[in-house]
């Protein structure tokens, strides 16, 4: 892939149509339309079941092409990694693993994993971590564009210096992402759920093996805020 600009939006590839499938009873649906609902909430056989995981396998092109555009448009390097070696959180059908390491130690680390599910999970920082699909389950009702919506979402937020993290006193530790218009503190943990129009937060309990490692790290940035990802330059360029 040719350099890019990085001050213009990941060129996300095309999605097709949400599909069509049919349910037990015979009835046609699509996700995301709330289906398998009764009086505004879903029904209990609905938390049980994931019918149609398939309908994300247009998120694993969504995140190559990702990282296709993070490593033109920014100053990092790229190294497949072992899947295992990732994280506690890491899942045991996952089929590919990247770490983007940008050139500024300040900025955030981010590895995007690839799952057979399929799915996607991200691990940004020393402590953030997220999934699209969030979990797959028919009262869930998750579609691949709002999967992919967040996935884009929680990568833009970090390359663009808006991870924080923090050690609380005493642990666990937490972790807020701050989205393209966020403002003002977090008001506490909760599931990492990133729209890209306000912050997010979440908390690691203890024990977590990762914590001695992220009080040195988080000990150098001030305010545990992560710098932006230093733009890569553009071939041609004159110096200024």
């Amino acid at each position: 892939m040719p350099p890019v600009d990085a001050g213009v939006p990941f060129p996300r590839p095309a999605l097709p149509e949400e599909p069509w499938f049919v349910d037990a009873d015979g009835a046609r649906f699509r996700y995301g339309t709330a289906h398998f609902e009764e009086d505004g909430r879903p029904v209990d056989a609905a938390y049980s079941r994931s019918s149609h995981p398939e309908r994300f396998a247009p998120l694993h092109e969504v995140a190559d092409r990702l990282v296709e555009w993070l490593v033109s448009a920014y100053d990092v390097g790229i190294a497949e990694i072992d899947a295992a070696d990732v994280a506690e959180q890491a899942p045991a059908d996952a089929v590919r693993a990247v770490r983007l390491t940008p050139s500024d130690p300040d900025a955030a680390p981010l590895i995007v994993l690839w799952t057979a599910y399929p799915g996607v999970m991200v691990f940004a920082g020393t402590m953030l971590w997220t999934a699209v699909p969030h979990c797959g389950c028919d009262a869930c009702d998750e579609t691949a564009t709002r999967s992919a919506d967040e996935l884009e979402s929680t990568v833009t937020a970090v390359v663009r210096g808006g991870l924080t993290e923090w050690l609380r006193h005493p642990p666990p530790a937490a972790q807020a992402l701050i989205g393209e218009r966020g403002r003002g503190e977090p008001p506490g943990p909760g599931r990492l759920l990133v729209d890209g129009s306000g912050w997010s937060c979440g908390s690691v309990a203890e024990p977590w093996a990762g914590l001695d490692a992220a009080k040195d790290v988080l000990g150098r940035l001030p305010g545990g805020r992560w710098r932006p990802w230093p733009v890569r330059p553009r071939t041609g360029a004159q110096p200024g």
